[in-house]
């Protein structure tokens, strides 16, 4: 039981990991799936089997600190898709050229 309680994510990581390689390199193939439902059934397995310990680990200050890193990532993360799709908004392509054009709104006076 030990040696599944290591050993279950990592093979879960091996897995998915294969999967996102056949997704990139062989799209067509469909034992991608497989080994994506492989790497998330391990994952689960893994976290039910390693549940003291995960919970344990969770309140360290490390988790929270790292918690609170990952939000403020996420969030720069949508900012920056934010501004890139309001970009696509805002500028239309000029079709004559390769330059862009900035779009005008009239607003009522």
């Amino acid at each position: 039981m030990s040696w599944l309680k290591r050993h279950t994510v990592t093979a879960a990581v091996i897995s998915l990991l294969l999967a996102g390689a056949l997704w990139l390199f062989y799209p067509g193939v469909p034992a991608r799936w497989v080994f994506l439902g492989l790497g998330a059934a391990l994952l689960l397995l893994s976290l039910a089997l390693n549940a003291g310990e995960a919970r344990s680990a969770m309140g360290t200050r490390t988790a929270r600190y790292g918690a609170g890193a990952a939000v403020m990532a996420l969030l720069a993360l949508g900012i920056v898709v934010a501004a890139n799709a309001g970009s696509d908004y805002l500028f239309v392509p000029d079709g004559n050229t390769d330059t862009v054009k900035a779009a005008v709104v009239s607003l009522p006076i």
